[in-house]
């Protein structure tokens, strides 16, 4: 028997990528809960350390992410397998993804009630 490997879609052009990895990055959290942040924690001040952990550790660690998943093209899981002690963090990545989801449906759900019951 020849194995045959399955073909992986890809990307259509580097735009779309780009995109969509700006569409990840920015959510709900950096749009509404930012400046009650900044507002709470000292205003200008507060962008200082912001800004600091964002350059050396958020873009680092996205950047990290972002070539591993696509250099071995695989899932969190089995992307760890190249380290067994790192399978947890798979496993961690889906459980936040699930709890990020329901959070996310349930802002939708009241944005979606509110927007009708205000035609009301």
């Amino acid at each position: 028997m020849a194995d045959t490997e399955e073909a992986r879609p890809g990307w259509g052009r580097h735009l779309e990528f780009i995109i969509t990895c700006i569409g990840f990055a920015v959510g709900l959290g950096n749009v509404w809960r930012f400046p009650y942040l900044c507002f709470k924690n000292g205003g200008g001040a507060f962008l200082i350390p912001y800004i600091l952990c964002l350059v050396f550790m958020g873009v680092p660690l996205f950047c990290l992410e972002i070539t591993f998943g696509q250099f071995a093209s695989q899932g969190p899981l089995s992307i760890w397998s190249v380290n067994p002690l790192f399978k947890g963090l798979g496993y961690t990545m889906i459980c936040l993804t699930s709890v990020l989801t329901i959070y996310y449906n349930v802002v939708v759900a009241q944005a979606v009630y509110f927007f009708f019951a205000s035609m009301q």
